[in-house]
């Protein structure tokens, strides 16, 4: 069983950065290697990385399929919520609850 740490960590890397949400279809900025849900990404409008600002050309946006099945492993482990004294699962109103 992984470490409360080690759950940190990982449900970090499987949250989006905008949508403060699990990543739904992640996409890969490759200039600089940030990755958003596409649809966070699409609404934010600009063509510059909401994290970093590094300009991109929006058709070099690639889905992310790595990340997206790492996503789906964390969502099936359950998290640390799912352990007593554990809390809820990020929830975002751009994005329908996953548990």
């Amino acid at each position: 069983m992984a470490s409360g740490a080690s759950w940190e960590g990982l449900l970090e890397e499987a949250t989006c950065s905008i949508c403060l949400d699990y990543f739904q279809d992640p996409v890969l900025i490759p200039e600089c290697g940030h990755n958003f849900c596409r649809g966070c990404l699409t609404r934010s409008s600009e063509a510059s990385c909401p994290e970093c600002r590094q300009t991109f050309a929006p058709r070099s946006v690639l889905p992310n399929r790595q990340l997206a099945r790492m996503v789906e492993g964390t969502r099936r482990c359950g998290g640390p919520w799912g352990e007593e004294g554990g809390t809820s699962p990020p929830v975002s109103s751009s994005h329908t609850p996953i548990c």
